[in-house]
């Protein structure tokens, strides 16, 4: 296994913020090891950020917000972020929630 520092994390993230979709509206990420590099690509993104499971219970998160919680339903474009892949089976499991969720999300 290859351990990375945050700033190192960063860097790679600058680097590669021009392969991300710009019509990406919400990033939501793998709890817990996904949500450091989620809130850091919705920062340089401008875009809000969740989790995986306060998204499925219909919460996102806007920084600078006077409402904490915002509805999830009006996202379409949605971008699921963790910060490996060894198995892939951390992204299979989201991808049953997502599947499993009342509305349709294109995976």
């Amino acid at each position: 296994m290859n351990y990375r520092s945050i700033n190192d994390l960063n860097e790679t993230i600058l680097r590669k913020l021009h392969v991300i979709p710009r019509d990406i509206d919400l990033v939501v990420g793998v709890p817990r090891s996904g949500m450091l590099p989620a809130n850091l690509l919705a920062l340089y993104l401008n875009l809000p950020y969740t989790d995986i499971h306060s998204f499925i219970k219909g919460f996102v998160y806007k920084a600078g917000a006077r409402k904490q919680f915002f509805e999830a339903s009006e996202y379409k474009n949605i971008l699921v972020v963790d910060d490996s892949i060894a198995s892939g089976s951390a992204l299979a499991e989201c991808k049953k929630k997502f599947r499993a969720f009342k509305r349709i999300i294109q995976l």
